[in-house]
């Protein structure tokens, strides 16, 4: 059955969003991808709506697995930094001429979370949150910034 995404999209927007919220822990970044998901998705695949529940149970449905989907996703990106990438247990060595050497050879983003978790000592997710990242994004620059500056010091040493 063909259903008009316009009129949907009105009705049950705020639901939708709602709804992939609650199961993303009110991460509202998420909650938007999600949003839209569900609309891209019910757009594409506009007519496969059977009649063997209310639109509204549809929706629901698409909501809650497009959220679930999100959260594996976010898993996956996670364990892959993770096993890609050894972050050393130290902290970065107090001398400032070889800070100054390792900092710059990073960009911007990279410099911005080694020095909220190196030096300020915030965790990965807050830094995630400070910054309006997600976890794994934090997790990947900061694995790529480790490696960098590890190149960088071998080179130097």
């Amino acid at each position: 059955m063909e259903i008009n995404i316009a009129d949907i999209y009105k009705k049950y927007s705020k639901f939708v969003y709602n709804v992939s919220l609650k199961i993303l822990n009110d991460n509202k970044n998420d909650a938007e991808d999600v949003l839209q998901d569900v609309f891209i998705k019910l757009q594409k695949n506009n007519g496969s709506f059977e009649n063997r529940s209310t639109i509204k149970t549809f929706i629901y449905r698409m909501a809650v697995n497009q959220s679930i989907d999100l959260i594996k996703r976010q898993r996956s990106q996670v364990n892959r930094a993770e096993k890609s990438c050894v972050i050393p247990a130290g902290r970065i060595s107090d001398d400032s001429m070889l800070l100054d050497s390792l900092m710059s050879s990073l960009n911007g983003d990279q410099r911005a979370v080694v020095v909220l978790y190196e030096i300020a000592g915030y965790t990965q997710k807050e830094i995630a949150e400070l910054l309006g990242m997600r976890y794994g994004t934090v997790s990947s620059i900061l694995c790529r910034a480790m490696k960098k500056m590890m190149k960088v010091y071998r080179e130097e040493a």
